[in-house]
């Protein structure tokens, strides 16, 4: 199983605070679809046509100020989208609202395919956008959207095309930025707990320190509440309304908090805190164990919140997460999340919506996976990269 390059950058983007719409202190509301739930697809979208839309000459088109729910599927598909830009004009293009485990990356180009820009993860973390292009000509110009880090992975996104425009000059333009009248109000901007105000564009003001979350009584493993799991890819600000709203905290000091996790059967995921929740920030931390269904400790750490946990039988299994204050006195929030990587039945190692390149596209075999040797020719895609490399 090949974790350590995803942890590596998991652990080292500090910022993967939430965003997404949400009001602040004035009327200027963002313009990011809240009901758009992402999954890995099954399916192509509508926009492909008879002939696809991989590449320029059979391009789809969007609108400006349009909004799509796309898919990259099948395996190694890619999306071009012709769009018509204004010269002396600045536009922002994204790829959003990714499901779990997603990660897109986009691409623009001239008319005659000279690459302009691209992006993979812009200053809101993990959204692909370009923002702030200025158009250099009036006609026509070309999008390309890919899954990140596994070419041939699925996915399903968001595509915007807009202009961009940033009022209060925090680099932020409207659709990310839930009060573009006020600088400190954006999507990683630190939210404050319980002063009414939604700081991070989240769509909710988060919890104040001083006071008890709505899960209580949950301090002991007998009356644990079930962990939120997330629908919105783990480290993209968009979507995440879902964890912001069932935020937790220690408090008052010395309170215990159990968290149920069910995993399952051949399954797999990450236990994780996302945001910018302030117990992680205390002088001395939170801690955490991972207990099994009796109580047992797999894991006992201080730190941030993170922890692989997997389930090889056919049943399935239920395990636990206690939080407590490192101190035995510090109170804070945090934002506790399951996120599943589904199924591993051919024991390879490998599971079916892994993201960083480790994904399996035939989970019947163990032969096949992200990474393995491909034969040539032998009509069977044994690496996932979406086809039999030929002689």
């Amino acid at each position: 199983m090949q974790k350590n390059s995803y942890l590596l950058g998991y652990l080292l983007a500090s910022g993967l605070l939430l965003g997404g719409c949400g009001g602040g202190s004035e009327d200027n509301t963002a313009a990011v679809s809240t009901e758009y739930v992402a999954k890995t697809p099954t399916a192509v979208d509508g926009y492909e046509g008879a002939s696809g839309d991989n590449n320029m000459s059979t391009a789809s088109s969007i609108a400006l100020g349009a909004l799509q729910n796309r898919t990259i599927y099948p395996r190694a598909d890619q999306d071009w989208i012709k769009v018509s830009l204004e010269e002396g004009k600045i536009y922002e293009f994204s790829a959003s609202n990714l499901q779990e485990t997603g990660d897109s990356e986009i691409y623009l180009y001239d008319e005659n395919g000279t690459q302009l820009d691209r992006n993979d993860d812009s200053n809101i973390d993990y959204d692909s956008a370009i923002s702030d292009y200025y158009a250099t000509y009036s006609g026509t110009h070309y999008i390309k959207v890919i899954h990140l880090a596994n070419p041939s992975g699925l996915l399903s996104y968001q595509l915007g095309f807009r202009e961009f425009v940033d009022d209060d000059d925090d680099g932020y333009g409207t659709f990310f930025d839930c009060n573009d009248n006020n600088s400190t109000i954006n999507p990683l901007a630190f939210d404050i707990g319980g002063n009414g105000i939604d700081e991070n564009c989240d769509g909710i003001d988060a919890i104040a320190d001083t006071t008890a979350d709505a899960y209580e009584d949950d301090n002991t493993l007998a009356t644990a509440k079930p962990i939120p799991t997330t629908f919105g890819s783990m480290e993209e600000p968009q979507n995440r309304f879902d964890i912001q709203s069932k935020m937790r905290t220690i408090s008052p000091s010395g309170d215990i908090d159990f968290l149920k996790i069910t995993v399952a059967p051949y399954s797999a995921g990450e236990i994780i805190d996302v945001g910018n929740a302030s117990l992680k920030q205390i002088a001395h931390e939170y801690a955490y164990e991972i207990q099994d269904e009796n109580g047992s400790i797999i894991i006992s750490h201080v730190g941030r919140l993170w922890y692989w946990i997997s389930n090889t039988t056919a049943t399935e299994a239920t395990y636990y997460l206690k939080v407590f204050a490192n101190d035995g006195s510090s109170i804070g929030g945090y934002m506790p999340a399951y996120v599943s990587y589904g199924e591993d039945r051919d024991g390879d190692g490998y599971y079916t919506m892994d993201w960083a390149g480790n994904d399996d596209c035939n989970d019947a075999n163990a032969s096949i996976y992200a990474g393995a040797t491909e034969i040539d020719d032998d009509g069977i895609d044994s690496n996932c990269n979406g086809y039999d490399n030929n002689l």
